[in-house]
């Protein structure tokens, strides 16, 4: 009896209706809110290192089709969000379509892989961000810190990052009281974020050389170049850098945690995600032809590429520019990234999967502060102790995991007449989520193998949670 019991806890599922109607957060975000929020969400560290290494080793200047295959698979996760987020807004994201769609053991699960997927996300933007301004402090605060006490362990941070810490509490005390300020900042920001990726394509255009895409690879280099030519490492390297590049479209779904947030919903979130992605792909696209069109795929920089590339013709006063955009940019990231953290810890809250005070919300501001303050000192500790970059890889099979169930979540309900008694069983689009799940599949399999142990690790822990 016990067991049956428990068994049926397993699959308890929810209606898409009462999801809908369980939103207690203030009607806030527009669409261009949204697109701001995803946006800046995507277009964060990625936009500035990403290019360089995936040229330099893996792609060549054919790096321009691997952002495209991406961004088709991004777009196809897109639809997914946008039709879930249109006919059941939601603060919990993939969390609340997996709680209707494949019960609530499933949901438990896909919840702690958000929150670990966002949580590592906004630490590594935040360490980044802690290391750049650092650096125009010619290190004096990492100097002092490891005076005080420096760590020799694997998987961790040399010194503890007081400075990454602090920025997160500030984050989270800003959005806790002061949601619609910070929603205006991240517009701005968000703007010049975007304009100087036009600044480094309208500068670098006039200084382009197609003669970059038909080189062949120099004998005096230490590293295997491929072949040369547009496709140095053949479609291969195109298929694995697609893998690669996806990370760089990471960020978009943060729009579907603002559901209990958004005013005219089935209007705004379609328009939203879309425009984001269509934005994001065209700043990639940009970015990769005119940085392989400038400096050669061998000669790329794999820590700043963009900045290497206009050191490379000459134009320094341009890096500079570039150089404290960036900083505006890892700020977007940064408040993108942080947002969906409180809002997954709500919609779990809320259905009593976890600690109840996580969905308290403020008479005063309509905002989760409890939930909001102790995920900024998680991520802000987080931020502090590991050494983030061990960290990445996971966040991407995590985000590849995230985006393949909502595929799944979206057949199930295309199925399951009571949800959607307006739709026809015969509904063509049910073929392109089947595909996108092959092809979510396909770029799992091109992470390496030691990622797989890692999310398998990860999925375990959350079982015992939940069983216990």
């Amino acid at each position: 009896m016990i067991v049956t019991t428990f068994l049926k806890s397993l699959s308890r599922r929810k209606t898409l209706f009462s999801i809908g109607n369980e939103n207690f957060l203030k009607k806030t975000f527009n669409t261009y809110d949204l697109i701001s929020l995803g946006v800046g969400s995507t277009l964060g560290v990625g936009l500035y290192i990403l290019p360089g290494s995936v040229v330099k080793n893996v792609t060549g200047p054919a790096i321009v089709f691997s952002f495209l295959i991406a961004a088709i698979i991004s777009v196809l996760a897109g639809l997914c969000f946008a039709e879930f987020g249109a006919y059941s807004p939601s603060s919990g994201s993939i969390y609340s379509y997996c709680y209707a769609t494949l019960g609530e053991f499933f949901a438990f699960i896909m919840g702690w892989n958000l929150l670990s997927q966002y949580i590592i996300g906004t630490a590594s933007v935040v360490k980044a961000l802690s290391i750049y301004i650092d650096s125009y402090m010619n290190n004096t605060i990492e100097t002092h810190l490891r005076e005080i006490y420096e760590i020799d362990v694997p998987y961790l941070s040399q010194y503890f990052d007081v400075l990454a810490l602090l920025i997160c509490i500030l984050i989270a005390i800003a959005l806790s009281f002061g949601l619609t300020e910070s929603v205006l900042i991240n517009n701005i920001l968000t703007s010049v974020n975007v304009s100087l990726v036009l600044f480094f394509v309208i500068i670098g255009l006039p200084k382009i050389n197609f003669s970059n895409w038909q080189l062949p690879p120099p004998s005096n280099i230490s590293f295997n170049a491929g072949n040369g030519g547009f496709l140095p490492y053949g479609l291969t390297g195109v298929i694995q850098g697609a893998g690669v590049c996806f990370y760089g479209f990471i960020g978009f779904d943060s729009i579907a945690t603002t559901g209990g947030e958004v005013k005219m919903p089935e209007k705004t979130f379609p328009i939203a995600i879309i425009t984001t992605l269509a934005i994001v792909f065209a700043a990639y696209f940009s970015i990769s032809t005119v940085l392989t069109l400038l400096v050669p795929y061998y000669l790329q920089d794999e820590t700043a590429p963009l900045s290497y590339a206009f050191q490379y013709i000459g134009y320094n006063w341009a890096e500079w520019i570039l150089n404290i955009g960036s900083l505006f940019g890892l700020c977007t990231a940064l408040l993108g990234s942080f947002f969906p953290v409180s809002r997954i810890l709500f919609a779990m809250s809320n259905d009593g999967l976890i600690f109840r005070s996580f969905s308290i919300i403020n008479k005063k501001y309509n905002t989760p502060v409890i939930g909001t303050l102790c995920s900024g000192i998680i991520t802000g500790i987080i931020a502090a102790i590991f050494d983030v970059d061990h960290l990445i890889n996971l966040n991407s099979i995590g985000t590849l995991l995230s985006y393949t169930t909502i595929a799944i979540c979206v057949i199930i309900l295309r199925y399951a007449e009571r949800y959607y008694d307006n739709i026809s069983e015969s509904n063509p689009l049910l073929i392109i989520e089947e595909k996108k799940i092959l092809r979510q599949c396909e770029l799992s399999y091109q992470r390496q193998k030691t990622n797989q142990i890692q999310i398998n690790h990860t999925v375990s822990i959350n079982v015992a949670i939940y069983c216990n």
